[in-house]
């Protein structure tokens, strides 16, 4: 008598011949939502005791947010390790990868949560579970420079030298970034530090190629070869020349024992390489402290000094000629000097530096048959029949390295270059010409007085080819404009130190205006 028949639904249920109501439905769904959003926010925050309550009150564990991401995940990510061990403790996967491919061990991996990883794996996640990318949890680790993270990952079981879709490993990514630390971590776990991507480069030669120079020592410290090339032939020296990182090359060489010579599969030397690029302090370095060859030219015949005049490295060339001992003068298998490599780019100021700083010869190929004349007649002089030579007889007896092709000034011409061809052109007038006027130009440089401010204690500039002078800081204020002769208005005109100014030549007082031609 104290029961309802059975045939009576409760009251407070609706009967089930009847749909549940919209409004019984959506209550029920804000209350699902509720419960799952008070986990998520636990989880995010780390609120063990508040996740707990949520899940007891009906919230899935295995909840996931619309990037897929879930309760594991979120806890993984904020470094929650108790709330992972809570989750897992209750059934909840530990291995879900977000919308990208992200596990809780990826995520916990790039954070740097290595308390978040030993839950993660103590709970059976795979440590080895790479992203879509390819990446593995020790490989993000090692990117990131998480030492710690990378020993809990191996301590774990994760693989150490599992690489990325282009072989890098991590202990590779880890060299490129310069994580020293973890470097050494991986090695110590059992990673190959010597280790090839597809490109052939090693983790020595990307620490190099980025002057991480600890990287370099810790590196070979653990046994790396110090001089595997690339595919293309290059060596770590050669890239940290190549990039100006000096300390890295002086630490390669002589501390870890690698070769400052090696080439590249063109015959460029790691000098070529400092020297091209700009590197002034590395070229002496490779030369002057590692004992490098500063003349070795590559296998069409260009030499670091070519290389350096070729590109405007002004620096360089000095450096390797009067520093270094480097010839000035050779040239390449097509019979171009380094002066004619000046004038082909136009560059004026590299071109009269190595004439009348370095001491090149602006007609290469007229002096080596006059040489070649004289050696075959010593009575006779240029007007012999051995002059006038076949070129191809003068490559068959003198080797690969005879000047041949016109004159700098012409070569300068024909690519356009107005201000090397003027300049040229005037050093090819005092070429073998006598010093008549060095002590008229002595003198005039003692009593310098600038034409525009009237100054006589700044520095002063002559400007080539019309001879006149002017101070130094008048001239770049000029030369950012109109760029003239402030005396004879002449154009196109390079600005020397009068010192290397040649004494077969007058310089111009301030009244003294040659008009240009």
């Amino acid at each position: 008598m104290s029961e309802p028949p059975m045939s009576e639904p409760p009251m407070s249920e609706p009967p089930m011949s009847e749909h549940p109501s919209s409004a019984f439905l959506d209550a029920l769904a804000a209350e699902v939502a509720s419960r799952d959003a008070a986990a998520w926010l636990s989880a995010v925050r780390g609120d063990t005791e508040g996740l707990l309550a949520a899940l007891q009150r009906g919230a899935d564990a295995d909840a996931a947010d619309a990037h897929a991401r879930t309760l594991v995940f979120l806890a993984a990510e904020g470094g929650h390790a108790e709330t992972v061990l809570a989750l897992a403790a209750r059934g909840a996967h530990v291995g879900t990868a977000d919308g990208e491919g992200y596990t809780p061990v990826c995520i916990a991996a790039l954070r740097g949560h290595a308390a978040c990883v030993r839950a993660l794996a103590a709970s059976g996640a795979n440590v080895n579970t790479a992203t879509a990318e390819g990446f593995t949890p020790v490989w993000i680790a090692a990117e990131n420079g998480h030492t710690a993270t990378v020993r809990a990952l191996a301590a774990g079981g994760a693989v150490v030298d599992a690489a990325d879709a282009a072989g890098c490993t991590p202990v590779w990514v880890a060299a490129q970034n310069g994580h020293t630390a973890c470097v050494l971590a991986l090695m110590a776990c059992g990673a190959d530090a010597s280790a090839r991507n597809a490109a052939g480069r090693t983790p020595v030669y990307v620490a190099a190629l980025n002057g991480h120079t600890d990287c370099v020592r810790a590196l070979a410290v653990g046994g790396a070869n110090v001089n595997t090339a690339t595919n293309e032939g290059f060596t770590p020296v050669f890239t940290a020349a190549a990039h100006g990182h000096t300390a890295t090359v002086r630490a390669l060489v002589r501390e870890c024992g690698a070769d400052a010579d090696t080439a590249s599969s063109e015959g460029f030397t790691p000098v070529f390489a400092a020297a091209a690029e700009g590197h002034a302090d590395c070229v002496r370095a490779l030369v002057l402290e590692c004992g490098a060859d500063a003349d070795t030219a590559s296998d069409e015949g260009f030499t670091p000094v070519f290389g350096a005049a070729a590109n405007g490295h002004v620096d360089c060339v000095r450096a390797l000629v009067r520093e270094c001992g480097a010839d000035v003068d050779t040239a390449s298998n097509e019979g171009f000097t380094p002066v004619q490599a000046a004038a082909r780019a136009g560059d004026a100021a590299t071109a009269w530096t190595l004439v009348r700083e370095c001491g090149a010869e602006l007609d290469r190929a007229r002096r080596q048959r006059l040489a070649f004349a004289m050696a075959l007649h010593p009575r006779l002089g240029r007007d012999s029949r051995a002059y006038a030579l076949d070129e191809h007889l003068l490559q068959m007896v003198l080797g690969p390295h005879v000047a041949s092709g016109p004159p700098a000034s012409l070569m300068a011409a024909y690519e356009g270059h107005v201000t090397a061809e003027r300049v040229l052109r005037f050093l090819e007038a005092q070429e073998d010409a006598a010093p008549t006027h060095a002590a008229a130009n002595a003198e005039w440089r003692a009593d310098f007085e600038c034409p525009v401010c009237f100054e006589s204690a700044g520095e002063a500039s002559v400007l080539v080819p019309c001879s006149h002078m002017v101070c130094r800081a008048c001239w770049a204020q000029i030369e950012s404009g109109a760029a003239r002769c402030p005396l004879c208005r002449g154009v196109d005109s390079l600005a020397v130190d009068p010192e290397t100014f040649p004494a077969s030549a007058p310089l111009r007082e301030r009244f003294c205006v040659q008009m240009p031609q």
